[in-house]
Parts: C-alpha cells; structure tokens; sequence
C-alpha cells in the first residue's frame, strides 16, 4: 500500500499507509490524547477522527482545549438530544440542531407542546443513549435517495434542506443510532463523551427564522466537555436570576413596564429617574472631560438619509417603519452615526488631522428608536444594531 506524509503542528513528518485515520495516528502519538481527541482538523478542514486520509496533509488532533473541538462536541450533543426526542416522540418533525456558545439546540415540530416533565424525559433518555456508547457514523447517500428516505418518514423540513443545500449528487448523513440527519458534519466519534450536559428550555422559533413560516418548538440544552465547567456555569445562571434588574427595579421601586403602552417600554419612577439623572450626569462630565464634544441630533429624519447610512437596508426589520409627512418619508433614528456625521459639513472649526470624539446627549443617556418583538427586549437591555454601516458624505 502506497504511504503518505503526515505533518504534525510542531513540523514533524510521519510516514503512514494510505487510509490511515487521525484517529489511528493520534494512538501512536499517545494513549491520553487518542483518550482526549474530539476530531481532526486536516489542512484548514474540520473530519471526523474516523475519516481515513488518503494524501499528503496537514495534520492537527484537537481536543477539548481547542474553541473549534469543543463546538463539534456541542454539535454531537444536539443529534444526541434529536435521537432521544425521536425514540420518545416518533411523530415528531426534525428542523435543525446546531451549536451555540453555550450548548445547543434543535428544533421540533410537534402537536403538543413540549412541557418541563417532557425535557426531563428527555434528558434522562439521552444520558441513556449516552452511557451506551453509541457510534456518530457519517454516510454518503445518493441525493434522489436521501430525498426518498425523508419523504417515506414524513420529514419535509429534512426534504426542504436537501433540496436547498445539497449540491453534489452525493449526500452526507451521520447516524446516531437510529437517528439519522442530514449532515456536513464533522462529530465526536460517539456518544460516551457527552456527560456534563443540561436541558435548559423550550423556546417558540420559526423555520429558518423567518416570521410566517411554520412555528417550531426550540430545545435548548447547555453543554460543556467537563462537568465542572457546566456546574460553575448553572451557577452564574442562578447568579444573574438573583441579581436580575427586571426582579430588583420592581422591588426597589425603580421603573415599570406598563403592557397597555407596549413591551420593552420602561417608565421610571421618582427614585428611579433620580438615580439615571445621577448615571448621567457622572458619564457626561466625565466624557467630557476626556475631550469628547457634545451634539444635540433631532430624533426623526429624512428616510433617504437612513438609506444613504446603509442602515435601512441592514436594519430594516429592527427599525420602526417610516412616517410620511407632507408627501416625504421620515424615520425614528435606530443609531446617532447619521447625526454625528451630518454637523461635520457646517461645524466651524479649522480642519484637524483627526476629528474630535463626539459625545452624542442620545448616545448613552437619551433615547434610540429601535423595534424589537417582546421576545427580543429583556428589561432594560436592547439588541444591538452594530455592524458595518456604509456611511460616507462628500
């Protein structure tokens, strides 16, 4: 049999037999990191331990220390949770089941709602289909035959994804005992790693997240490689509920969320509004101090300008829709980059090297007009519009 070149990361060249696995390699390096290896990244590509390399590459055995490593065992731990929820709930249909920084989550049609007695089925289910060691195969399907296999189970969801996805006329699947999942992959070579793991909650999510397709029931799981780190981060959940200012404002009497005038919406009380005109005040003073200058910006603008910023077109669906007004559009401004970019055309000031940091009054302390459902306001937190405005005025 014909050998290849393997190179290590530290330079070293190992000569092996065409079809040899990383996983065989990481055996020969050592018994503790064939133990500790999660997969394989070959040149710049993330493969299974299992997928046999067949030419010379690039070669690095990746273990729980490595960010990549510990988000393919987040992924393997999201089929694990699909194959639990199938052998429980056959009827169910599939959507999608990738990582997240924290875990995982998976996506379920379903008639009935998933409840908190089902997640801890569930979960008990998984560590059942854990303990038993179950392999995470890949298989390469014929596209026809994939769609075949979905259709004949019901799961047109899967169907979409192939039709949509699947561009080679050849398919990856990975299997996960009697689960299987239309997938690029790559997975931890079996079950018997994912322990340190927890069921969190079921969220309602749309279909590809977008608004008017079908509604799914989203399963979210936490998920880390060692049961230390998943018990120190339970613990800061059950921190950040103790100290939740939407609980403590209430309490102290700082602020309301009046549901007649709308979610997200806060009216501050008497102590209340005396404590942010205090935080307001300090951060002022002390931005100017650090040689800010201060902009006063109107509130509602020309939409044109929006579209010109590029926020328009980025942000739409987080921004409140416009205001006609004597036959022009306006717009409730989402960002202050547009009203900080404007004054420059006018500002009487000799040209300097650089531009003076502007403090805006609405930057930190007044108000930005951005929409957001109830799912997507906490309290007082917002979702951030960051991102790469095109804004450019000659």
């Amino acid at each position: 049999m014909e050998n290849i070149q393997i190179t290590m990361p530290d330079g070293a060249i190992r000569e092996v037999p065409s079809g040899t696995t990383a996983a065989q390699i990481a055996g020969q390096i050592s018994p503790r990191l064939a133990k500790e290896a999660l997969v394989a990244r070959v040149d710049n590509d993330l493969v299974d331990l299992s997928r046999p390399l067949d030419h010379n590459v690039k070669l690095s055995i990746l273990t729980s220390k490595d960010p990549d490593a510990v988000q393919v065992f987040r992924h393997s731990a999201a089929h694990l949770l699909a194959a639990a929820v199938l052998e429980l709930y056959p009827n169910v249909k599939l959507g999608i089941g990738p990582p997240i920084d924290t875990g995982f989550f998976y996506d379920f049609v379903r008639e009935e709602p998933f409840s908190i007695e089902d997640l801890e089925k569930i979960e008990a289910k998984m560590r059942e289909l854990a303990a038993k060691d179950i392999p995470n195969e890949r298989k390469m399907i014929p596209k026809p035959e994939a769609l075949e296999l979905y259709r004949n189970s019901k799961q047109e969801f899967k169907c979409e994804l192939i039709e949509e996805k699947a561009v080679e006329p050849v398919v990856s699947f990975y299997t996960t005992g009697k689960f299987i999942d239309f997938c690029r992959g790559p997975h931890i070579p079996s079950t018997g790693r994912i322990k340190a793991f927890k069921l969190m909650s079921v969220a309602g999510a749309y279909w590809k997240g977008q608004e008017g397709n079908p509604q799914m029931q989203r399963i979210y799981g936490a998920c880390f490689v060692d049961q230390k780190e998943l018990d120190e981060y339970l613990h800061k959940l059950e921190e950040a509920k103790r100290r939740d200012h939407r609980r403590i404002g209430q309490e102290l009497d700082l602020f309301s969320i009046q549901d007649m005038a709308g979610p997200g919406l806060i009216f501050w009380h008497p102590k209340g509004a005396l404590i942010r005109k205090i935080m307001e005040d300090w951060l002022r003073d002390e931005l100017l101090r650090r040689g800010y200058d201060l902009v006063f910006t109107p509130h509602i603008m020309n939409l044109d300008l929006w579209k010109t910023s590029g926020h328009a077109n980025f942000y739409r669906e987080n921004m409140f829709g416009p205001i006609e007004v004597e036959k022009a559009e306006y717009q409730l401004k989402p960002m202050n980059c547009p009203g900080h970019r404007l004054p420059l055309r006018t500002l009487r000031r000799p040209p300097r090297p650089a531009p003076r940091p502007r403090l805006h009054a609405g930057r930190r302390t007044h108000l930005l007009h951005a929409r957001a459902n109830r799912k997507g306001s906490a309290g007082l937190r917002r979702i951030c519009l960051g991102g790469p405005a095109r804004f450019r005025l000659r």
